[in-house]
């Protein structure tokens, strides 16, 4: 068996820098398998176009494909940069949104929130409302996750996390809409404006005192009901992740040059170890 850089019983050549972003490998050079799964800054990156990388094993023979993977999570960057409510705003006005676009939701929220009554008599009307609650919480999961797990490089984590904080509270009201725009008899007792965001709000901490429930018979309301406390649930860890990054602030992503100066260092200390092995 060989040993050193090329050694096959070691596995230190077959891994490669490959970015979502620009969808190609960026390191010619092999790189030390040890390194698979480290994610890493293109040199393209961007503020207003984050191109994250991944270190992936050249798959070859049906092993698994984690370009694919790789693409997903650059999708939800490419929406949180260009597509999400606030991005749109920080377009429309040039300044920083992610305040804005907080403050634009709770406005409409809470629009929604005190016309619920009228939008449940009013079949078109309660569609949009729905509408327009479904894309909130699309449009909150879609920016945090990619915050907290994608890029992993909030600009100011004190801010992500209180504005972090805020969306949850959001969410909850959302949710509280929802229950609203239910036919009647599905919530025991009904709801009105004061005891909807209440439910909604223990029930996405997952709290559920029991004093209000959903009806066994309504399908739709145990299914609402559900959804709420697994959304609750992750976006509870999207907070910890960025409050987990603040604290450990070397969390950040490593640049490709980095990465390839680790993987030299690896494959240095690897063959000094197989030195010592054979004298």
């Amino acid at each position: 068996m060989e040993h050193g850089g090329t050694s096959a019983g070691h596995h230190q050549k077959e891994a490669f820098a490959y970015c979502g972003g620009c969808k190609k490998p960026l390191s010619k050079p092999s790189l030390n398998n040890l390194l698979i799964g480290r994610r890493f800054i293109c040199p393209n990156w961007q503020l207003d176009d984050s191109h994250i990388g991944l270190v992936i094993r050249d798959e070859k023979n049906g092993k698994p494909n984690m370009r694919r993977w790789l693409h997903f999570q650059q999708c939800l960057v490419g929406y949180s940069n260009k597509y999400a409510v606030g991005a749109i705003i920080n377009w429309m006005t040039g300044r920083p949104s992610a305040g804005a676009a907080l403050a634009l939701w709770a406005i409409v929220l809470l629009a929604m929130l005190w016309l619920a009554p009228w939008l449940a008599s009013h079949p078109c009307w309660r569609l949009l409302a729905r509408v327009i609650v479904v894309y909130y919480i699309f449009d909150s999961l879609a920016y945090n996750t990619s915050v907290a797990f994608v890029t992993q490089q909030p600009r100011l984590p004190l801010r992500s996390a209180l504005f972090g904080g805020i969306a949850f509270f959001e969410l909850s009201l959302a949710f509280a809409v929802l229950y609203l725009c239910l036919p009647a008899g599905t919530m025991t007792p009904p709801l009105d404006r004061l005891t909807a965001p209440y439910f909604s709000l223990v029930t996405i901490v997952t709290l559920g005192y029991g004093d209000i429930s959903p009806s066994h018979c309504s399908i739709l309301a145990l299914v609402l009901v559900m959804a709420e406390i697994l959304i609750g649930l992750y976006f509870l860890s999207i907070l910890f992740a960025i409050m987990v990054g603040w604290a450990n602030q070397s969390s950040t992503l490593p640049t490709l040059c980095e990465i390839i100066a680790e993987s030299e260092q690896l494959d240095k200390n690897m063959s000094y170890s197989t030195e010592l092995t054979e004298h």
